[in-house]
């Protein structure tokens, strides 16, 4: 009994979890390639509550948050650096292509609805990743020309920046958030069977604890028989699952066309080198790209098997 209850409280929290600090890039990232072919850990566990009500927008205004706030980093660096005659205009392109990303983010946010989330999911992974391709450019960029008092300047300005623009996406996120947890909230009192409006409206304006929503779920769930216990518990993972094998064939197709972007612009650089008459080094990307072709098959091959797409 007390096995099946836990169960019912952590599924209401993973819609909490959403409190966890969203990751668009590590500082400490040693990894210098500019591309990201494969999905990171943080963006396939990111992804699994865009399978509910509201959480695709959450994690869209997650991401243009964060691209917005790299965007004025940035800014402040180019700043330092055009001050010493330094060449910036690689530096200012990314930070323009950047806004565009956030751009893009906002709009896909604003559109995001329940019934096209498999949409939103796709545009949430492509959106991230050029995203970290252009931080990593940046920073690869800019690495050994900011010296540790260009740094200290950095993290100055950084702490004396809270734009209004800023602190509206954040308004936006905890609201959409407090909608999502509500939202759960509610889907789990419909299967215990109970209509606590009281509890679930609480929940929306902020006016209720995650500890103080869950007590109340336990408090409605204890006057089930065991076999509805039973019952209940069968849905709630059969729900998880399906939950599961959805967000996978979301990661797969963007793994797919990750892959294949990659493998263009791999092939692109071949054409160019063989133009230049650089044979061989032109036939070893050239390699690089059929293999990336052929890993993304593979990955359309499998989820094809699986029954996905």
């Amino acid at each position: 009994m007390k096995r099946v209850c836990v169960f019912v409280a952590l599924l209401f929290l993973f819609a909490a979890v959403l409190n966890v600090q969203f990751v668009l890039a590590e500082e400490n990232d040693t990894n210098n390639s500019t591309t990201n072919e494969t999905i990171d850990n943080s963006t396939v566990e990111e992804t699994d509550v865009m399978h509910y009500q509201y959480g695709a927008k959450v994690r869209l205004l997650q991401l243009e948050r964060a691209i917005r706030q790299r965007v004025l980093k940035a800014e402040v660096v180019i700043d330092i650096l055009s001050n010493r005659s330094a060449n910036i205009s690689e530096l200012e392109r990314i930070v323009t292509e950047l806004k565009l990303l956030a751009d893009e983010a906002h709009q896909e946010a604003v559109n995001s609805t329940f019934e096209n989330k498999n949409e939103s999911v796709q545009k949430f992974i492509e959106i991230k990743r050029d995203a970290k391709d252009l931080i990593k450019e940046f920073k690869n960029l800019t690495k050994r020309v900011l010296t540790p008092e260009d740094k200290r300047e950095i993290a100055k300005r950084m702490s004396e920046i809270n734009t209004n623009e800023i602190k509206a996406l954040r308004e936006q996120i905890k609201e959409q958030i407090r909608m999502l947890n509500a939202h759960r909230a509610e889907k789990i009192l419909e299967k215990i069977g109970k209509n606590d409006t009281e509890t679930v409206d609480k929940i929306r304006r902020g006016e209720a604890t995650k500890q103080e929503a869950m007590q109340k779920i336990k408090e409605h769930y204890s006057d089930f028989s065991n076999t509805q216990k039973q019952t209940l518990r069968r849905e709630l993972q059969d729900e998880r699952q399906k939950m599961m094998e959805w967000k996978m064939q979301r990661i797969a197709k963007a793994e797919e066309k990750g892959l294949m972007r990659a493998s263009e612009r791999v092939g692109e650089r071949a054409m160019k080198l063989r133009e230049m008459g650089k044979t061989n080094a032109s036939r070893v990307l050239e390699q690089r790209a059929d293999a990336l072709r052929e890993k993304a098959n593979q990955i359309i091959q499998n989820v094809r098997i699986g029954g996905g797409y």
